[in-house]
């Protein structure tokens, strides 16, 4: 399923093509990262690193180790939401429906969402996410109901990579409170499949709780 908002991009206006021109004279510098507990490596353009997302400006400017060695290790995050990032940072608006298969999209989003956000590039990402979860609160057909459940895997990232506070938290709440309160949820199968999606972590049980409650509120 889907979620989100939060963030601001450090993103400079200039030419893409820029980043990537050489002189005689010159190289383009380059930087490389690696991402993930294999290390997937990432070979960019400072530059264009630098100017498009603000973590990475702090990382290769900023005088510790990362800025002379021009490398960088992200040992506890995703290359796929690593990937999905530089995509549409680069303006390519890739889907993640390309990158995995379709049981693990939520999954694989939430974790392209917290990154962005970590690496304070939120803007680059929260369009597409966003109109993912829309599109799925609006089907209301019987065949669709497993699709717009949020996934036990996303909540508990989600919810064990977030601060209380963070917008992603309150998208997953609205998208199982709106599901409950749908007419495909009235069956004793569906109820249980929505109360394993629910329950999957106490305190998305919990806020979901509390948002129906609130809906129920005359």
């Amino acid at each position: 399923m889907p979620m989100f908002r939060g963030w601001q991009s450090c993103s400079i206006e200039r030419p893409m093509s820029d980043y990537f021109q050489a002189t005689a004279a010159s190289t383009v510098p380059t930087v490389k990262v690696y991402v993930g507990p294999e290390r997937k490596l990432f070979i960019f353009p400072e530059a264009f690193l630098c100017d498009r997302i603000k973590f990475f400006k702090s990382a290769f400017q900023s005088g510790f180790r990362e800025s002379t060695e021009k490398s960088i290790d992200l040992p506890e995050d995703d290359p796929v939401a690593f990937s999905f990032i530089i995509d549409h940072t680069l303006g390519n608006g890739s889907e993640m429906s390309d990158k995995v298969l379709p049981e693990n999209i939520q999954l694989a989003l939430c974790k392209a969402y917290v990154l962005a956000d970590k690496l304070g590039c939120l803007d680059a990402v929260r369009k597409t996410v966003d109109n993912y979860l829309e599109v799925h609160r609006c089907w209301e057909y019987e065949e669709d109901f497993e699709s717009r459940l949020v996934c036990p895997g996303a909540s508990r990232f989600v919810y064990e990579n977030t601060p209380e506070s963070a917008p992603i938290r309150q998208t997953i709440v609205n998208a199982a409170t709106e599901l409950y309160h749908s007419s495909t949820c009235f069956s004793a199968e569906r109820m249980k499949m929505w109360l394993e999606s629910a329950t999957s972590h106490p305190k998305f049980h919990f806020d979901i709780m509390v948002s129906i409650r609130k809906e129920s509120m005359p």
